[in-house]
């Protein structure tokens, strides 16, 4: 492996930076993938309420995520579209209005409706939606609780308690 000289920034180039490791199985059954799912959703809606801060719309501000995915996120590319459903997931639930659905009409109106507020507004909205996800925590599961202990076996004749 070529070294550095001195003065030089080592950098690491596309090619050869680490990718981030997907699921084991089935992504939503994965408990360790979706605590990754939900700290790059609370990335994406902090890196959201900056860019509305640079003067970017709310939904370029929400777009794009599976581009940020591996270096920022920490997820595979393919995985960025569930970060940005989730982000609207709870920046709609924020407002009071779960979804029943991404792809129905009544959540591109909500958050249409979101986007024609003021940007101030629209941020405020951003940060109450990640400190609610935050305040959400998901632990791994670990194994099904164990069963209370069987009480002691009678005595047997002859013995008394």
């Amino acid at each position: 492996m070529p070294q550095a000289s001195e003065g030089e920034a080592h950098t690491t180039s596309p090619d050869t930076a680490p990718h981030p490791v997907g699921p084991q199985g089935f992504w939503l059954a994965d408990d360790d993938f979706a605590l990754r799912l939900h700290n790059a959703t609370l990335i994406w809606l902090e890196l959201a309420d900056n860019m509305i801060d640079d003067g970017f719309p709310l939904f370029e501000a929400l777009a794009g995520a599976h581009a940020f995915a591996p270096d920022l996120l920490g997820v595979p590319a393919v995985y960025g579209p569930i970060v940005e459903a989730e982000a609207v997931n709870r920046i709609l639930r924020s407002v009071d209005l779960p979804v029943d659905s991404y792809v129905s009409p009544a959540t591109r109106q909500a958050l249409r409706s979101i986007g024609d507020m003021p940007a101030g507004m629209q941020q405020q909205i951003l940060r109450t939606a990640a400190r609610r996800y935050t305040s959400t925590v998901l632990l791994p599961r670990r194994n099904a609780p164990a069963r209370p202990a069987p009480p002691p076996p009678e005595p047997g004749p002859g013995h008394k308690r």
